[in-house]
């Protein structure tokens, strides 16, 4: 009878002990639920054009993007404000944009700004002349792609020859079938000075900045001889010419020539030292005047000639009215000296 008394007490302690163990539990539940009802956080993520409403027990946004499987790159901004247990996160993603340079491309990232400071945060300084395909002030957008040219406009400058002209005329300075180049021709200079349009590092356009002559071409000029021995008539006893002059003088004639260089190839006035040039005192017989010839008796004829030259015998020989040109110093000697009339022709 007592054993089964005792049976029944302990019982009832278990039973007892079981009741305040459940009801701990309970209650460890309840203050558990409790805990978690007070720490859930309802979260609206924007992120561009999608939203994402999600359910946290932390206010880190960091993690409750990663929970929501949102990856944030080096230069997206995110900004979190909270109500009590209501929290909205926004996420500003940074744009791609891409920039190429001398021959070298690289993308760089972005929130706002122009083109303008996306060079600067590329490391692009442009040059006056530089040309970005984007204007400078346009405001970037997600993959926008600029693109500079580097330009360069170099000055040079040519120099080219411009060639001398040939003129010719006609005149009884010499004999029919002679021509003689009085003036030589030389050549002008013209200098061009161009603009080349250089654009990374090649050459695009070139203009014609000016055109200036440095230097005239001076034309070669050259002389056509006309003069032609005319026919005379000799007649018994001395020679009778068949032109009209205006002046007959009598006296002495010597002869000189220009073989091996010894008198040179022009005359005192300038013309070419040849037969039908003679010498004269030009007091007595001024430069220019056309002659005729011959001596008195007409034994010999030196013919048409012009006065254009001059030497010492007007002074040693005052009785000398004429130095004629020879080809030949064996002419010259051949000549000596003989008595002479020179006619002036009119």
């Amino acid at each position: 009878m007592k054993s089964k008394k005792q049976t029944l007490q302990k019982i009832r302690k278990m039973i007892s002990n079981r009741a305040v163990a459940v009801s701990a539990l309970v209650a460890a539940v309840a203050l558990m639920m409790g805990y978690v009802s007070m720490n859930m956080y309802t979260v609206t993520i924007s992120d561009g054009n999608e939203t994402h409403n999600v359910i946290s027990m932390s206010k880190d946004s960091g993690a409750i993007l990663k929970a929501a499987g949102l990856e944030l790159e080096a230069d997206d901004v995110v900004t979190t404000e909270w109500d009590f247990d209501r929290g909205e996160i926004v996420v500003d993603r940074a744009m791609n944009i891409t920039v190429s340079v001398d021959g070298v491309t690289r993308t760089i990232t972005m929130l706002d700004g122009t083109v303008a400071d996306a060079l600067a945060k590329a490391g692009v300084v442009l040059g006056k002349d530089d040309v970005v395909s984007v204007p400078v002030d346009t405001v970037v957008a997600k993959e926008m792609i600029v693109t500079v040219d580097r330009v360069e406009l170099k000055e040079r400058v040519e120099t080219t020859a411009i060639p001398y002209g040939k003129t010719s005329y006609e005149t009884s300075d010499y004999n029919k079938g002679e021509s003689v180049v009085v003036t030589a021709g030389v050549n002008g200079e013209k200098k061009k000075v161009y603009i080349d349009r250089i654009v990374n590092g090649e050459v695009v356009e070139t203009t014609l900045k000016e055109e200036v002559v440095t230097r005239e071409a001076v034309d070669e000029v050259t002389a056509i001889g006309t003069y032609v021995r005319p026919s005379f008539t000799v007649g018994q006893g001395g020679a009778t010419p068949n032109f009209k002059y205006k002046q007959v003088l009598y006296g002495q004639a010597t002869a000189y020539t220009n073989e091996g260089g010894i008198c040179g190839t022009h005359t005192s006035t300038g013309m070419l030292a040849q037969v039908g040039v003679v010498a004269v005192n030009p007091n007595v017989i001024p430069y220019g005047s056309k002659l005729y010839i011959t001596t008195p008796d007409g034994s010999y004829v030196y013919g048409y000639a012009v006065a254009g030259d001059t030497g010492g015998f007007i002074y040693s020989h005052p009785e000398t009215i004429v130095d004629l040109f020879m080809n030949t110093v064996a002419e010259c000697y051949q000549f000596g000296r003989r008595d002479i009339v020179v006619y002036v022709l009119e």
